[in-house]
């Protein structure tokens, strides 16, 4: 996890704003697909175990946004709910990148008519919706959040085998 001051956000308007001290964690690498093919063309012949991997890894991106929207839900006093019709909120929530990406993944695969694309990104969703409602994963998730939020010096980088080792300690606690 690189972790870099980001003075500039773009705001709802398109006009950037210098916002002091903002941090922003990025994840290098994690992903089953690392790269998308630039075409496919016989996805009759695909491995279901590859169409398996870029499942995950949509999944695994829509847990980030999903991830900060539940804790300002929770931080607002609300009850964090599902609402996979609602996808494209999550651009609020850091995952703008994240969508684009989602987009191109369902786009590389071209398995889905429209309908089955919608439905394939909505139980995607609802995969990672059910992942953070889960106490042990939520538990891990805030620790994690916490770890970050706390690194004294920025750049700065959070090794995988640092994340595993507080991943698992919140997972046997």
């Amino acid at each position: 996890i690189a972790i870099k001051q980001n003075g500039w956000v773009r705001k709802r308007s398109d006009k950037l704003m210098r916002l002091p001290r903002k941090l922003v964690a990025n994840v290098e690498g994690g992903r089953l697909i690392q790269n998308l093919p630039l075409s496919i063309k016989d996805t009759s012949a695909r491995p279901k175990k590859d169409i398996k991997a870029f499942e995950a890894d949509i999944c695994n991106l829509l847990v980030g946004p999903l991830a900060e929207a539940k804790y300002l839900t929770l931080c607002n006093g609300e009850a964090f709910s599902a609402n996979p019709d609602n996808i494209a909120v999550l651009r609020f929530f850091g995952g703008s990148e994240d969508l684009v990406l989602i987009s191109e993944y369902l786009d590389s695969l071209k398995l889905y008519n429209k309908q089955e694309r919608n439905d394939q990104l909505k139980k995607c969703y609802l995969s990672a919706f059910n992942f953070l409602n889960d106490h042990t994963h939520w538990h891990a998730i805030t620790a994690l959040a916490n770890f970050i939020l706390n690194q004294s010096r920025s750049p700065a980088v959070i090794e995988y085998k640092d994340v595993v080792a507080l991943v698992k300690s919140c997972l046997v606690a």
